[in-house]
């Protein structure tokens, strides 16, 4: 949380629904699979075998099932998804 303070010049520790921040870190792809919702903030994609969970806004997730078994390509940070084409 220190880091996130620091970056996007945040006075306390509190984020709000819908601010956007600033992320640390490198943007990072693939080409996966899409399994479907794990939960209501992640999303589970497959990837050389091994599936990887990826978070997503709060009670996004579900809506991913209708893309399930469908291959796309990814770009994810720091676990959390970004894009998928």
């Amino acid at each position: 949380m220190k880091e996130l303070q620091q970056v996007n010049d945040l006075k306390k520790d509190m984020v709000l629904i819908g601010q956007q921040l600033v992320i640390p870190g490198e943007i990072e792809f693939m080409e996966a699979i899409i399994n479907g919702a794990a939960d209501n903030f992640t999303i589970e994609v497959e990837s050389d075998g091994k599936a990887i969970p990826l978070r997503v806004s709060y009670g996004t997730a579900r809506k991913y099932e209708e893309f399930a078994g469908l291959g796309v390509f990814v770009a994810y940070k720091n676990g959390a998804l970004i894009n998928i084409q």
